[in-house]
């Protein structure tokens, strides 16, 4: 019997921590315009594979989201220093729990409220809306030679210097040299 009603509240638990976890994603989704998606494997794959990552320079990635797209670039470049930028506490949360590697770090901060100076490479998965939004400010901030990788959205009225297309949907990745 006790081992059910610790079964019973064990489930209860695990309920409530799921149903903050979804209403988190709602929230962020309606309050910040960018819903939480994650960066296929293979699209990962030709990142790693079209973009030589140098070493020791910063690579940020603005809303990580659970921080499984920088784990993964993380361990397969421990020479270079990877930044997540993440507003949704839950993933946050998540990255900060699950994606532990010494060049890879975490901050639960509105992308639009940091300093891009650092940054040598900066990835984006945002809608166009949000992407032209920023643009002001990476034009402003980012240090001349940083590389942007736009996962398949692409800037208004700024021409990308390289294309790296796909059959897949929400695979085409666009490099912006500022």
């Amino acid at each position: 019997m006790v081992f059910l009603i610790l079964i019973l509240i064990l489930l209860i638990i695990l309920m409530a921590v799921l149903a903050f976890f979804l209403i988190s994603l709602a929230f962020y989704w309606l309050k910040l315009g960018v819903p939480f998606a994650v960066s296929r494997t293979d699209l990962i794959e030709k990142l790693i594979k079209e973009v030589s990552l140098e070493e020791g320079k910063v690579f940020y990635d603005l809303g990580s989201g659970d921080g499984s797209f920088l784990y993964y670039l993380a361990k397969k470049h421990p020479k270079v220093r990877f930044v997540g930028y993440e507003l949704n506490f839950a993933l946050y949360l998540f990255s900060r729990f699950f994606c532990r590697i010494n060049n890879l770090s975490f901050y639960r901060r509105n992308f639009f409220n940091i300093n891009l100076r650092n940054a040598d490479y900066l990835y984006l998965f945002l809608f166009p809306e949000v992407m032209n939004r920023l643009l002001p400010k990476l034009k402003k901030e980012l240090k001349t030679g940083a590389v942007v990788i736009a996962n398949s959205f692409q800037f208004d009225g700024l021409r990308s210097d390289k294309i790296f297309p796909s059959e897949k949907r929400l695979g085409t990745l666009y490099l912006y040299k500022f």
